[in-house]
């Protein structure tokens, strides 16, 4: 049975640990050169800045790490793998970009904020998930991707000093 399981979790999800530390260093930087990116961004449209530190709790940050981890296990490696049989390189990454930036939309919809701040979030999330669904196809292991997200929302909402509610 548990044997069973680490084969599903290795073909079905891709969750592999080759090459983890070059990963895990790559994903590093990637999550710190995006925090840097995140920052001018925010001050370039929002006038505030953004500083470096964990203000949340432990239970936020547990949540910030399982909510990423969950949306990387499920789009890059669930999708993407399944679409593996029907699709090519350029169609699997198309699919799984759109439907994580989709997803994304959705979820802040709540917020009510204008419809062209909901574009603009589609936007992003398109261009922010290119590199991690490219990355899991280089690689193939979900592990890279996966840390990248960890580190870059414990990098964004950390400093925060909360996450949002729907989280919980």
């Amino acid at each position: 049975m548990i044997r069973h399981m680490n084969v599903m979790i290795r073909r079905e999800f891709r969750l592999t640990l080759k090459r983890f530390w070059l990963q895990a260093l790559i994903a590093i930087g990637a999550a710190i050169f995006g925090w840097l990116y995140f920052r001018f961004y925010v001050q370039w449209t929002h006038g505030y800045q953004i500083e470096l530190g964990y203000g949340g709790s432990v239970a936020g940050i547990l949540a910030i790490i399982a909510v990423a981890s969950a949306e990387e296990i499920f789009f890059h490696g669930y999708l993407q793998n399944r679409l593996r049989s029907h699709h090519g390189l350029w169609g699997r990454v198309l699919i799984a970009v759109l439907a994580m930036a989709f997803y994304k939309t959705v979820v802040h919809m709540w917020e009510g904020v204008p419809l062209i701040f909901q574009l603009e979030l589609l936007f992003l999330g398109i261009l922010h998930n290119v590199l991690p669904s490219l990355w899991m196809e280089w690689s193939d292991s979900l592990m890279g991707p996966l840390l990248l997200h960890v580190f870059w929302d414990l990098l964004v909402y950390a400093p925060l000093g909360g996450i949002p509610s729907w989280v919980f």
